[in-house]
């Protein structure tokens, strides 16, 4: 969610520095995940300039060009060739100056340099309204009528604003909060500051028109509140409302529906506008479906309804889906005069139901799913009346009605607070406490040895004391939670951790060790790259019933398309070079039974070792992947992991992992597919793991060895075999023929080609040979040696090359 610094200031002011602010909301349970500098225009037309126009000739070499002069508060003026028919001496106008970058309307960036045309050389460019980006006309130059001197920065002169935005993590319980004066209202109580609300009166009607509402359940719309408006002329907002749009990430639409979108963020209520004109008869309804079948939104998308879903009416056919989206058949056009406008309070579990049926979510639907104030519905409307009265010209045309068959109370809480304390871990004193709570919009009374809360209906997640301690502590700030004696890291520490989770930080220590970094990732995925690349696997998805996002409506298989996400997200950053691992749990569906795994993802990309006068770097592949995976067999109680050839959908060039005769994972190559799916451009080597698999694999594993007391030995063969025959045939001989004295096969070189006959390749390989009881002698070893060449060349047909 998106909190812009200066919409805040509407209803709170002063605040302090951005910074603070920020840290100021995470500490009230707001969390900022990043603060965002939003400008007005891309780049604030940094390196522009005001520039007077001092003289304006004709190119000797171009009819079309003009050679300029122009102060731009230099010692020096700058000459400009310019190809604009408007330019002319005297004029005040804009000048990007070399260095700078342009940003225009349409189109790539613009560099600016000093460049020499038709032989005249011309520093910087005097510059149109969609080269700055802040328009789309290129009728000739942008010509200013001010009075600012030469060299005033361009931003200054066209007075650009930038704002701070926030993106708030914004928790699903806190509803309240989702709009700049949900988030003031915490910020106002840490503040010890009032909230400035908006206040209108009621719009006095000239042309009075009556509009007969009814809810067929008042359990399905709590609330509903509407009036109408004519003479509405439907033009393109003001800048300062599209300025406040932007800044949340909408795009303006015109007038009417930017200002609903206005109030539903400021005030987090949300609001809908229908052209009157195009509904059937003077009613509105709320009802579900029933036996409606289908219904077009504004997007043009034809539905199919459910009886159960929940939606406004007019006399004759649904209109919208209450609390979630516009019908085309009642929206908002160039063409509309006269406008409804809806402020209601639906049922939160109604809304989300019709949501996850018609699979559709926004910004209203996100608010009303979490419960909005059903006391915000008269304020907002009437905020919405006198924008529309001042940017539309309309006339209000019918009484403001407001239909509310079952007021709701406020929730009462009796507190304790001795018991409080109990929750809070700290002492907290009473008439403190009270203040707090009373700054929160909460009222506070004494009911014998008891007190009574009463809950802002606003807060529709306040339901008993913990959750009161709660409020009290974001306002106190959880870090003045002192740790108690039976919580602290000496406790912890005096038990060991159990052998898996010892294990599992003893290879990610490893892993780092050698140069990777660990994330950690969602486990929700979207289905649209399941059924893209795995849809024979279907049956076996866990899918959310009732996700809060498209994006994220299963739960991961594996770890491959989060890793890539983070690797794409890095490389779009400019770190192409990449050591990755991951623990994380995937999740399949076996037999209408639910399993969990935990597997520990790997994945390279780019060079390694970084680039160093000490030493050159080089691609990544399989073999460098291999060896961060080697890395970890020691500690799993082998010399090393195995791998053979299979077939992965996902992957190329791929090979199963094996710890002994356990399959433990896969690694390989990641497919071109799957990487121009994830907006990847380069190489990808990815492996992946099953911690479940691995764990019963696991060997005994000695933490203290006795070092050899004996000198080892080292001898080399090179064998001629054929291509088919990979190292691990060479190794499993070896360690078959003899473990206790064969402490280490290791081929040093591969050769393939002429003089070697075809379809045949070298490898030269090197045995370290020990005996933990005595020194081997030179007749024990070559009969050792010799016993192998025998192997070698009955078992692989090879050649030894003596």
């Amino acid at each position: 969610m998106r909190i812009a610094y200066s919409w805040l200031q509407d209803f709170i002011s002063p605040l302090p520095s951005p910074a603070e602010t920020a840290r100021m909301l995470t500490q009230v349970g707001l969390e900022v995940e990043h603060v965002e500098l939003f400008e007005q225009v891309k780049g604030s037309l940094e390196g522009c300039v005001v520039g007077h126009v001092l003289t304006c000739n004709p190119h000797p070499d171009a009819d079309r060009l003009k050679v300029t002069t122009v102060d731009v508060g230099k010692k020096e003026p700058a000459t400009i060739v310019c190809g604009a028919s408007n330019v002319a001496a005297g004029q005040k106008v804009i000048v990007a100056l070399p260095g700078t970058s342009l940003y225009p309307f349409q189109g790539e960036t613009m560099k600016i340099g000093h460049a020499k045309i038709r032989g005249i050389s011309s520093e910087g460019m005097i510059c149109a309204e969609d080269e700055l980006g802040i328009g789309s006309s290129h009728d000739g130059i942008l010509v200013l009528n001010t009075d600012h001197m030469p060299g005033t920065p361009a931003s200054l002169a066209l007075s650009l604003s930038q704002d701070n935005v926030f993106e708030i993590g914004l928790t699903p319980n806190r509803g309240d909060a989702a709009s700049h004066l949900g988030v003031a209202f915490d910020l106002a109580a840490l503040l010890h500051q009032p909230i400035r609300l908006p206040k209108h009166d009621l719009p006095k009607v000239s042309n009075k028109r009556t509009i007969r509402v009814s809810i067929a359940d008042p359990s399905l719309c709590y609330r509903y509140s509407g009036i109408l408006l004519e003479q509405v002329k439907i033009a393109e907002s003001p800048a300062w409302l599209q300025q406040r749009l932007r800044s949340v990430g909408l795009s303006p639409i015109n007038n009417v529906v930017d200002v609903t979108n206005y109030v539903l963020h400021g005030l987090g209520q949300p609001l809908h506008a229908f052209d009157f004109d195009k509904l059937a008869g003077d009613q509105i309804i709320v009802n579900k479906a029933g036996n409606h079948l289908q219904f077009t939104t504004l997007d043009g998308v034809d539905r199919k309804l459910n009886a159960e879903d929940l939606m406004i009416f007019d006399s004759e056919k649904p209109i919208c889906f209450a609390g979630l989206f516009g019908g085309k058949n009642s929206g908002i056009d160039e063409n509309t005069r006269t406008v409804f406008l809806e402020s209601a309070c639906f049922h939160p579990t109604e809304v989300r139901k019709t949501s996850q049926r018609q699979g559709l979510k926004t910004d209203a639907s996100f608010r009303f799913e979490r419960g909005t104030d059903v006391e915000n519905t008269i304020p907002a409307l009437l905020l919405a009346v006198y924008w529309i009265q001042e940017l539309a010209g309309a006339s209000p045309a019918s009484e403001l009605f407001d239909i509310y068959p079952q007021p709701l109370s406020p929730k009462l809480i009796q507190l304790n607070f001795e018991k409080l304390h109990s929750f809070l871990g700290i002492q907290i004193e009473k008439d403190r406490a009270i203040n707090i709570l009373q700054a929160l919009g909460f009222k506070v009374s004494q009911q014998g040895e008891l007190w009574e809360v009463s809950v802002p209906l606003r807060r529709t997640d306040v339901h008993g004391p913990a959750d009161l301690a709660e409020e009290l502590l974001r306002m106190v700030g959880f870090d003045q939670v002192p740790l108690s004696a039976g919580i602290g890291t000496p406790y912890l520490s005096s038990f060991e951790k159990p052998d898996p989770e010892a294990l599992k930080n003893n290879l990610a220590d490893k892993l780092a060790a050698n140069g990777c970094n660990e994330i950690m990732t969602n486990s929700l995925l979207s289905t649209h790259l399941l059924e893209k690349f795995e849809p024979e696997n279907q049956n076996e998805w866990v899918r959310i019933v009732n996700p809060l996002s498209e994006e994220l409506n299963v739960l991961r298989p594996n770890l491959i398309y989060h890793s890539l996400e983070a690797a794409a997200y890095n490389i779009n950053r400019r770190q192409k070079d990449l050591r990755l691992f991951e623990w994380g749990t995937v999740y399949r569906r076996k037999d209408d039974k639910f399993e969990e795994e935990m597997h520990l993802s790997l994945l390279t990309t780019g060079k390694y070792p970084v680039e160093s006068w000490q030493a050159d770097s080089k691609e990544v592949d399989f073999y460098h992947l291999a060896g961060l995976i080697q890395v970890l067999a020691s500690s799993c109680g082998y010399k090393s992991f195995t791998f053979r050839p299979i077939e992965n959908k996902l992957l190329s060039a791929s090979q199963g992992i094996y710890a002994g005769d356990h399959w433990i994972g896969w690694v390989g190559r990641v497919r071109k597919s799957l990487l121009k799916a994830m907006d990847i451009k380069q190489e990808v080597w990815y492996a992946e793991l099953n911690w479940n698999t691995l764990w019963n694999a696991i060997k005994r594993v000695d933490k203290i060895q006795e070092p050899d007391k004996f000198p080892e030995v080292r001898r080399d063969l090179s064998l001629v075999i054929d291509k088919s025959i990979q190292f691990r045939a060479i190794e499993k001989i070896a360690y078959n023929l003899d473990v206790h004295l064969i402490r280490n096969v290791h081929v040093f070189n591969i050769f393939e080609g002429a003089p070697l006959p075809v379809g045949k390749k070298s490898y030269s390989v090197s045995f370290t040979l020990s005996d933990k009881e005595k020194t081997l002698t030179d007749e024990r070893t070559d009969q050792l040696m010799e016993k192998l060449i025998k192997h070698y060349e009955t078992e692989l047909g090879a050649l030894i090359r003596r």
